[in-house]
């Protein structure tokens, strides 16, 4: 099969490409290419990068509804920038929840895997902020970094989300390197 086994971290089987009128066109077109194979090879190719493509679209609407039940953000970081289902815990959890919720699970059992949910979300934020925060001092001016109150100060927050935001992907954190750097020495200063 062409189409991702898990876009967006979505199983295949929960992403509703059936119900979709944009996926079921492009697939009748894709019957249609795929009759001469020979002289509609790249046609073909594009065609199910398209459909590939639009799975992806219509996982990534399965995700918004994977985290409504979360808090908007976590250590000030917005939920949807934690990308919470590249985390094997929380995608396991998220998956139970969404089978869980189509079956006639009682409601009690459905918010303790929302909790879960969100117990790990604060987990993964915990990390990406201890991650992110790898290059300071780990004892500005004699203090332990963990007793510096950072994620309270604002200057400190707009700076850090800055440099996530900048460093978010290979090829932007390449091209911003010499931004980065000079916040992550404001950041240094700063703690």
């Amino acid at each position: 099969m062409f189409l991702d086994a898990e876009p967006e971290g979505i199983p295949l089987g929960d992403v509703p490409v059936d119900e979709d009128a944009d996926f079921k066109r492009m697939e009748g077109q894709l019957r249609k290419l795929s009759r001469d194979r020979r002289r509609k090879g790249p046609a073909i190719s594009d065609m199910r990068e398209s459909l590939n493509d639009r799975a992806h679209e219509l996982a990534k609407v399965v995700v918004a509804d994977d985290v409504r039940c979360l808090k908007d953000a976590y250590r000030g970081i917005q939920k949807e920038d934690l990308n919470l289902h590249k985390d094997k815990d929380f995608r396991e959890l998220a998956n139970q929840r969404r089978t869980a919720s189509k079956k006639d699970v009682p409601v009690a059992e459905i918010a303790t895997i929302e909790e879960a949910m969100d117990a790990r979300a604060a987990q993964i934020a915990d990390d990406v902020i201890k991650n992110g925060r790898a290059f300071l001092d780990p004892q500005p001016e004699g203090m332990d970094l963990a007793d510096v109150p950072l994620d309270t100060d604002e200057r400190f927050a707009s700076m850090e989300a800055e440099r996530r935001r900048r460093a978010k992907d290979t090829r932007s954190a390449k091209r911003n390197k010499d931004i980065i750097r000079d916040l992550e020495d404001e950041m240094n200063a700063r703690s």
